[in-house]
């Protein structure tokens, strides 16, 4: 809970903005509580910047907003399934024609063959430059993570017993540390080499050649989208 300054109350006629505003329609949907100097709860305010740009708003438009951001998210992503669709999770920046203009991009997503990759994309020093900061076949640390907790279960099923036998345990944890490497990270070892430039279509060629896709177009959202699963699907053809 946070304390603060009074913030001025969004007006109905203000709150109408959330329809064609998605940053304020955000700030509206993730607004925090605030507290007094005695940490007694006051009101629900926005984190706009600047300050004086703050709203106190209620439980019910932030319901709202949440709800009609969920809505978005939805037709987003019905509207890209087979466009190579990325999640905005850095700054925006206004670059030169043809460029991307998000310093961190993030998508997962199938390929035409069904697996399942994850790639994390951004910029260096130099924006126009191509940057992987994540590479991950997604199929295979499913399957490593499966191992660990599979083998962590034995281990606390057998600690569990009267007389645990500490010889299996050693030998249990020696299976589940092999799987604790993480070999599905790097794929194709694209991470942190000389991609080339940060443009729209090296991109989209550098996942289409690497993973394995048939991916058309590239499409960017920076505000309605979270990348916590699978987000589109390469085309088969």
């Amino acid at each position: 809970m946070t304390h603060s300054q009074d913030y001025k109350i969004v007006t109905p006629e203000e709150f109408k903005n959330i329809y064609t505003n998605e940053i304020f329609r955000n700030e509206i949907a993730h607004a925090n509580p605030h507290s007094d100097k005695d940490g007694r709860f006051k009101y629900f305010g926005t984190c706009t910047h600047p300050n004086e740009n703050r709203r106190q708003v209620t439980p019910s438009q932030i319901y709202t907003a949440q709800k009609l951001k969920k809505q978005r998210a939805e037709e987003v992503l019905k509207e890209n399934r087979n466009n190579l669709l990325f999640v905005g999770m850095g700054c925006e920046f206004k670059p030169e024609e043809g460029f991307i203009n998000n310093h961190r991009i993030r998508t997962e997503f199938l390929n035409t063959e069904g697996k399942r990759f994850f790639i994390e994309v951004g910029t260096a020093r130099d924006i126009k430059e191509l940057i992987c900061m994540h590479s991950i076949d997604k199929d295979l640390q499913n399957k490593f993570d499966n191992r660990v907790n599979k083998y962590q279960n034995r281990i606390n099923q057998e600690n569990k017993k009267t007389m645990p036998d500490y010889q299996k345990i050693k030998s249990l944890r020696e299976s589940k540390n092999k799987y604790l490497e993480q070999p599905y990270n790097n794929y194709n070892g694209i991470e942190h080499a000389n991609l080339g430039p940060y443009t729209y279509a090296n991109l989209l060629q550098l996942v289409n050649f690497t993973y394995k896709c048939n991916f058309k177009k590239i499409v960017i959202d920076n505000t309605n989208l979270s990348c916590d699963g699978l987000i589109c699907k390469s085309p088969k053809n």
